[in-house]
């Protein structure tokens, strides 16, 4: 067979790979490049490996740069952990090692004709060679439509270490196996078995996986639903306070006018003047009304604003035009909600200045700045404990913050200094 018709078969085979791993990385991780991006790395990736397989290195060397190569792609164009991309790129080899060494045996053994005759029959290997390609790509479609994407890119370094050992020791089984096997006209049947058995203990090792992290997804989503329960039930209950607050503040607006009507009548104008002054001062007629032309963030940042004031908190408010925001109101309730209960709890908590400081600005992207005074905290990879190492509401209310934003992807930020914690957010509009 001419050298290039043997370079163009070879080229064609390792794209089929590269497309191979490019599918099973779908199903698990969350893409960073455009389909067109993703086709054009896997020629670029294939053009590479093909370049250096061609110069007469050693399999196992043609192997491992091979990997590395895949690796590299797959940082490219995928989002996730080194580990876990390691995990998915190494089932995929294993199950491309196996299609390339056992579909051709396989049709051997069907056929009748010894393999060591079949890989002489330089046409027929291609075929079978080019099927069991194919083969691999069907079968990382067939991954990628029924496994949805999850959070499994985001899983702990540690857990994903102790899966990544399985398919390594099935690579490295396989790479024995197949030394034990060179020279023979056939496997043996024990061989076969056992490869099968590695295929589907990956695959397996893969789905639970998957399976575990759906079911804390779906965990993480009813903790956070009875949590807006629990906001909306809080909503009810301030929508509630805020009626009879008003019919009260409006009861007392009308004894008052009716009190400097009378004033007026008997021209009593100096007395009207400091009974005016007097009102002015009564801080319980003063009533702080949000207008941000977004209903659902009015209602949160008047209902906070009016729990602060009982509270003794000083919260100053500051918002533009945010009719714009299109984000989904359970969202935007968790979100902002959490952020002011936090702050809120938090000031309580202190026995001098108590502030909170409330900026929500869109823009070109949706700003939220929330500052507080509190007391001293420990923020240690990415949690917030108190001074004194216990978990309150503040940690678990950053939890919930911290999913929604990443629902949105959003980028944030907290720290603590100086008797401040500040937390700010942009969320893409």
């Amino acid at each position: 067979m001419p050298d290039i018709m043997v370079d163009m078969i070879s080229f064609f085979w390792i794209l089929l790979e590269s497309f191979t791993i490019i599918l099973m990385c779908n199903a698990f991780l969350k893409p960073t490049r455009r389909p067109i991006i993703l086709f054009l790395g896997a020629v670029i990736n294939t053009s590479v490996i093909l370049l250096v397989c061609n110069r007469g290195y050693p399999d196992w060397i043609r192997m491992a740069f091979s990997v590395l190569m895949f690796l590299i792609m797959v940082r490219q164009l995928f989002d996730g952990k080194l580990l876990s991309q390691t995990l998915i790129i190494s089932v995929a080899f294993v199950m491309i090692t196996l299609t390339d060494v056992y579909f051709i045996n396989g049709f051997s053994v069907l056929i009748g004709i010894p393999y060591n005759e079949l890989i002489w029959m330089k046409r027929t290997y291609v075929i079978l060679g080019s099927l069991g390609k194919l083969l691999n790509v069907f079968v990382a479609w067939i991954v990628q439509y029924i496994i949805k994407p999850t959070k499994f890119g985001q899983m702990r370094n540690r857990w994903l270490a102790l899966v990544l050992t399985f398919p390594i020791t099935s690579l490295v089984i396989l790479y024995v196996l197949m030394l034990n096997s060179q020279g023979s006209d056939d496997v043996s049947f024990g061989i076969i078995v056992a490869s099968v058995f590695l295929t589907l203990a990956n695959v397996a090792i893969l789905y639970i996986i998957t399976a575990l992290e759906k079911s804390t997804e779906r965990e993480q989503d009813f903790r956070l639903l009875k949590q807006q329960m629990t906001i909306q039930a809080d909503n009810l209950k301030a929508m509630e306070l805020n009626y009879r607050t008003q019919r009260r503040v409006t009861h007392e607006f009308e004894r008052h006018l009716q009190t400097i009507q009378n004033l007026l009548a008997s021209g009593e104008y100096q007395t009207v003047e400091g009974y005016v002054r007097k009102l002015q001062k009564d801080r319980a007629l003063h009533i702080v009304s949000v207008h941000s032309n977004h209903p659902v963030i009015d209602a949160i940042l008047n209902q906070k604003h009016q729990l602060a004031q009982e509270g003794n908190i000083k919260m100053q408010i500051d918002v533009n035009d945010l009719s714009g925001v299109t984000i989904e109101t359970d969202k935007l309730v968790v979100l902002i909600a959490n952020l002011l209960d936090n702050a809120i709890e938090a000031c309580l908590r202190l026995e001098g200045n108590r502030e909170i400081h409330c900026r929500i600005v869109l823009e070109e992207e949706l700003y939220i700045g929330i500052r507080n005074t509190s007391k001293a905290l420990e923020i240690k990879d990415g949690n917030i404990l108190s001074s004194k190492g216990d978990k309150t509401h503040h940690g678990y209310g950053l939890q919930a913050v911290r999913y929604v934003l990443a629902e949105l992807n959003a980028e944030y930020t907290f720290d603590y200094s100086d008797g401040w914690f500040r937390f700010a957010a942009e969320i893409p509009h």
